[in-house]
């Protein structure tokens, strides 16, 4: 009984900053702290876009293939000099370069297209015949073939590189893009969980494009080809512009 009343008198005379020291030790009080979130990265991105075949064009492309493919390059990431402000690429970096393959459409006989009022030459029923490479049907399917073959990013920024997953993949005209057109791939960072990092984005816009009797602006030779029907215009390859396009990890 003497020795329980001894424990009690020594509780009570203990100095509440004890008590305190041992309320923190033992996690009753004193939580973690929260990391903060990690600055955004936000780079200028550039590269090149070469169309399947002869190009887009107003008629498009016929094989026998029942598949044909768009290629990029390496696409780069540097410094927005547009916008120094948030821009802190400081190393820049890339992404490597993809094949974007893509169903072609079969042919139901002559003058079948998308639109079906474009004749689409060599377009015929028997042999079987596809098409593919129309202005049309890139303006109509473009932003779902990327966003299949992009599935899958590799973005190796300021010497670190990150793994994502695209989960949007958006037709873009005007807008972000100004006077161009693009797209806007969007996802999750699926690596490097101890960065912080958790989603991304990129911006596609595409600038000056060549080819044959094109006029150097890939937007104004889309339009062209789709409605004023420049059967001339071939569309071969266009250039991802720095100016507009960027990519942001956050």
């Amino acid at each position: 009984m003497i020795r329980k009343m001894l424990v009690i008198a020594a509780a009570v005379a203990m100095p509440a900053s004890a008590l305190a020291a041992g309320a923190i030790g033992s996690g009753v009080a004193g939580a973690a702290v929260k990391p903060l979130p990690p600055t955004p990265i936000n780079c200028a991105a550039s590269g090149t876009i070469t169309f399947a075949g002869a190009g887009l064009s107003v008629g498009g492309n016929t094989t026998t293939a029942t598949t044909s493919a768009t290629t990029t390059t390496a696409t780069t990431f540097s410094n927005d000099v547009t916008n120094p402000s948030v821009s802190n690429c400081t190393t820049g970096g890339s992404s490597p370069g993809n094949t974007i393959t893509s169903k072609n459409s079969k042919c139901s006989g002559i003058g079948t297209g998308s639109p079906k009022t474009v004749l689409i030459p060599g377009c015929v029923k028997t042999p079987k015949t596809y098409y593919y490479g129309t202005a049309a049907s890139y303006a109509a399917t473009g932003a779902k073939t990327l966003g299949k073959a992009l599935k899958n990013v590799t973005l190796s920024v300021n010497g670190t590189t990150f793994t994502g997953t695209t989960k949007k993949t958006a037709q873009i005209t005007g807008g972000a893009c100004g006077t161009e057109a693009g797209f806007l791939l969007s996802g999750v960072v699926t690596t490097t969980p101890s960065l912080g990092y958790k989603d991304f984005s990129m911006l596609v816009c595409i600038g000056t494009d060549h080819g044959t009797d094109v006029s150097g602006s890939f937007l104004t030779d889309m339009a062209g080809e789709m409605y004023s029907n420049a059967t001339s215009i071939f569309i071969q390859s266009a250039d991802i512009d720095p100016s507009t396009s960027t990519l942001n990890i956050h």
